[in-house]
C-alpha cells in the first residue's frame, strides 16, 4: 500500500510500462500483469495516476487477446468479454437542456452524419422546434463551426469547428495515454508509429512517435497523407462514409508517387474493399519509394472508424512481412486508445468489417 502512495505521475508511466522490468518479473513468475496493474492502479490515490496506469493495464489486456487463439483472423474476437462499461452522459437525452446544450446537440447532430444533413432532419431527430434549429443553424454557420450548402440548403462541419477538434485531439485528457501508447509501440516494433485523421475528407498526420532506429522516414505534422497511396489514407478512406468515398474516386485517375501506387477508380475501389474485410491496410512502398507501412483504425464509442494508427519504417529492415508479425500489437494499442474514446470489443462485432454506420 506503502506503493500506491508515494508512487508520482513521472514514475508511473515507467513502472507500468508493458514492457518494463516489472512487467517482465511478474510474467516470469506467473502472474498476470494486466490484472497485478488494474489492482494497483484501482487503489492509487493520486487521480493523475490513475489516469495513465489503467489504461496501460487495458493497453496489456488487449495484447494478451491478440495472442491468444481469439485473435481477430482466427477466432471470435467478439466473445472477448469487455473491459467495465464507463458511465455515459445523459444529457442528450435530457428534455429540458440550456441554450448551449442545445447548440452542442445539433453540432454533434452533424457531426456524426457523416455528410450534409438537411435542417428538417435535424429538427426531427432533435425534436427541437423549427424556430429554434434555425437560430441555432443561423448562429453556428454566422461562427463558421457549421457551413450550409448554397444549392442543397443543408449543413455539415464548419472550418471552426474542424479546427476546434483537431486542437482538442491534440491537447486533450487523452493525449498524453495516447502518446505514451505510441511511443511503447515504437519501442516494441522498431518502427514509426503515425496517428492520422480525416479533415475535410482528406486524411492528416495528426502526431507521430519516431522510431528508435536509426533509419527514419521523415514526415512532419500535419503533412497531407495520400488518400490512395498511404496505409493510413487508404483506411481511413475505406472506413469513411459511402459519399466521402465516392467523391474520392471521382476524382481519379490519381498520381503515381511510386511504381507500385495504384491510379484507378477501380483498383482503389478494390482495395478498399479487402480493407474493410480484413480490417487493416498496408502499403507496400505505394506511397514512398523503400518504405513499407501498416494500419488499423481507431474507433469510437460507436464503433466508427475516427483515425488510423500506423507502423511505418523503411522497408530495408521492416518489410511487410515484418510488419504483417507486429499486427497484433498494432491492433492492441490501439484498441487501447479506442477504450479512452469509449469503445468496448463486443460493440465492434458487426462493425470490424465494415464501414461508418451512417450511410445513404
Amino acid at each position: 500500500m506503502w506503493l500506491t502512495r508515494a508512487i508520482d505521475p513521472a514514475t508511473i508511466s515507467i513502472l507500468f510500462s508493458p514492457s518494463s522490468p516489472q512487467a517482465s518479473m511478474i510474467r516470469r513468475s506467473g502472474g498476470n500483469f494486466a490484472a497485478t496493474v488494474g489492482g494497483i492502479a484501482a487503489q492509487l490515490d493520486n487521480a493523475q495516476c490513475r489516469s495513465i496506469a489503467l489504461p496501460l493495464a487495458r493497453y496489456e489486456t488487449f495484447r494478451s487477446m491478440e495472442q491468444s487463439k481469439h485473435h481477430p483472423e482466427g477466432g471470435n474476437r467478439a466473445a472477448l468479454r469487455p473491459l467495465a462499461a464507463r458511465p455515459r452522459g445523459d444529457w442528450w437525452c435530457e428534455d429540458e437542456i440550456s441554450p448551449v446544450l442545445k447548440a452542442l446537440r445539433l453540432l454533434a447532430y452533424i457531426a456524426h452524419s457523416g455528410e450534409p444533413v438537411a435542417l428538417s432532419e435535424i429538427t426531427r431527430a432533435l425534436g427541437l422546434p423549427k424556430p429554434t434549429s434555425h437560430r441555432l443553424a443561423g448562429m453556428l454557420e454566422r461562427a463558421r463551426f457549421v457551413q450550409k450548402d448554397p444549392l442543397t440548403s443543408r449543413y455539415s462541419v464548419g472550418a471552426k469547428l474542424e479546427d476546434v477538434a483537431l486542437v482538442a485531439l491534440r491537447n486533450g485528457a487523452r493525449a498524453h495515454t495516447r502518446r505514451f501508447l505510441m511511443q511503447d509501440l515504437a519501442e516494441r516494433a522498431g518502427a514509426r508509429v503515425n496517428f492520422a485523421i480525416l479533415k475535410s475528407g482528406k486524411p492528416m498526420l495528426v502526431e507521430w512517435v519516431e522510431s528508435v532506429s536509426v533509419i527514419r522516414v521523415d514526415l512532419t505534422a500535419e503533412t497531407p497523407v495520400p488518400a490512395h497511396c498511404s496505409a493510413s489514407g487508404k483506411l481511413l478512406m475505406a472506413f469513411a462514409p459511402e459519399a466521402i468515398r465516392e467523391r474520392f474516386l471521382k476524382s481519379a485517375p490519381f498520381k503515381a508517387l511510386t511504381k507500385s501506387t495504384i491510379t484507378s477508380a477501380k483498383g482503389l475501389e478494390r482495395e478498399f474493399e479487402v480493407i474493410r474485410r480484413r480490417g487493416y491496410s498496408e502499403d507496400n512502398q505505394e506511397f514512398l519509394s523503400g518504405v513499407c507501412c501498416l494500419a488499423v483504425p481507431v474507433r469510437n464509442g460507436a464503433g466508427d472508424a475516427v483515425a488510423g494508427l500506423a507502423l511505418m519504417a523503411p522497408a530495408i529492415g521492416f518489410s511487410l512481412a515484418k510488419a504483417r508479425r507486429c499486427l497484433p500489437e498494432l491492433r492492441a494499442c490501439a484498441d487501447a486508445i479506442s477504450a479512452e474514446y469509449g469503445w468496448h470489443l463486443p460493440d465492434a462485432r458487426n462493425r470490424a468489417r465494415t464501414p461508418a454506420r451512417r450511410q445513404r
